[in-house]
């Protein structure tokens, strides 16, 4: 008799021949299975999610089309040396390149508006130092970027904030629409023949003969290959790996008197980040690095001390002279760990694992699919 108890013929039989399971069905899992469908047309290829529109990062992040600030690459380069943190770098900027050329700019509501990070009033000696990096950054990039001034200063006296009146520009940044992003990799698994499956909680897998057997309930999956695409939530299968959540809180405001410029934000190494959204709204986000401990957690909800700053950030910063009240709040969850480059990896025979984007899933996600996937498929059966 089947072990999968009160599943009628026709549901037993419907999880059978399986080629590859992803389990995630957020940026990153979506592209690696649109990746191995471009390898292997005629596999059966299933996308499971415990949520109808992928619980973490995916549908949940500040919609920045970024790669890094100045101050954030500065950080990097003293932390993990020049070379590393320029790899990473470019390895963001050609992962969007990437995306894009798959969903195009329009599909995915992108805006090429550059980005500006900008310094409080007290920090001009901050400023200071990351303009020194300036024509180094500028030089360093410029074959990857395709311009000889990634970086340049900008005034910031006209945008109404109590920041410096000097800023740094990224002129290859911008910002999208999450939710069409999101989409736009859905309808394409869809038309390349894709099963994507919702409210499908994985508990675990094990091995059966020359397959897998993943369980979800009453449901029962058998498989031949399985990819990993979990982020923050893939210690629940594999606690070994060095992967710590991060609760990103962020809100959007009542519409504003007067709207914000068009341009994305970043404050202090890219930790605090703002920008417009339509209808005259402000999102804002960040300040995780006031208290690091308190935000390695899952939990969805705001609030704490880093909910306090962001608000006063607003109030004082921001929006100084502009009347504004919360209107939508909400958490994502990124993957952090020691080291900021993904983990790409295989534990065992015929499962692979692609996991800690480092809250830059957005970029990396066209890069470390085709590395999952290339992983994945040299152990196709």
């Amino acid at each position: 008799m089947s072990t999968q108890a009160g599943l009628s013929w026709w549901e037993s039989r419907y999880w059978q021949k399986v080629d590859v399971v992803v389990v995630g069905a957020g940026i990153v899992g979506l592209l690696s299975a649109l990746r191995i469908r471009e390898q292997k047309p005629h596999y059966r290829i299933v996308v499971t999610d415990r949520d109808p529109l992928a619980l973490g990062a995916s549908s949940r992040n500040a919609g920045f089309a970024c790669f890094g600030s100045i101050t954030e690459l500065q950080e990097d380069i003293e932390d993990k040396g020049r070379e590393a943190a320029l790899d990473l770098a470019v390895r963001r900027f050609e992962g969007f390149q990437a995306l894009r050329a798959l969903c195009g700019d329009e599909a995915i509501g992108l805006n090429l508006c550059g980005s500006r990070e900008v310094f409080l009033t007290s920090e001009e000696k901050k400023y200071r130092e990351a303009l020194e990096w300036l024509p180094e950054l500028n030089k360093d990039l410029a074959s990857t970027t395709g311009t000889p001034e990634t970086f340049r200063k900008a005034d910031t006296r006209r945008l109404g904030m109590n920041v410096l009146s000097d800023s740094l520009v990224n002129c290859c940044e911008g910002i999208l629409e999450t939710d069409m992003l999101l989409r736009r990799l859905r309808n394409l698994a869809a038309e390349q023949g894709i099963e994507l499956y919702g409210g499908f909680d994985i508990e675990y897998h094990e091995r059966d003969g020359k397959g897998l057997r993943i369980r979800s309930g009453r449901h029962e999956i058998e498989t031949g290959l399985l990819l990993y695409c979990t982020n923050a939530f893939t210690p629940g299968f594999f606690p070994e790996l060095p992967i710590v959540p991060a609760r990103g809180q962020v809100f959007v405001s009542t519409p504003l008197s007067r709207p914000l410029p068009n341009e994305a934000f970043f404050y202090d190494r890219g930790y605090t980040y703002f920008r417009p959204l339509s209808g005259n709204r402000l999102l804002m986000g960040g300040f995780r690095n006031l208290d690091f401990h308190t935000e390695e957690t899952y939990a969805m909800h705001t609030g704490g001390a880093v909910w306090e700053a962001l608000l006063r950030f607003t109030s004082e910063v921001v929006l100084p002279a502009q009347e504004w009240k919360v209107d939508f709040a909400w958490a994502g969850t990124m993957a952090m760990g020691d080291e900021r480059s993904p983990i790409v990896r295989s534990p065992e025979s015929g499962v692979v694992v692609c996991a800690r984007m480092s809250g830059m899933g957005v970029a990396l996600s066209a890069k470390v699919s085709v590395e999952a996937t290339e992983l994945l498929m040299k152990q196709a059966y």
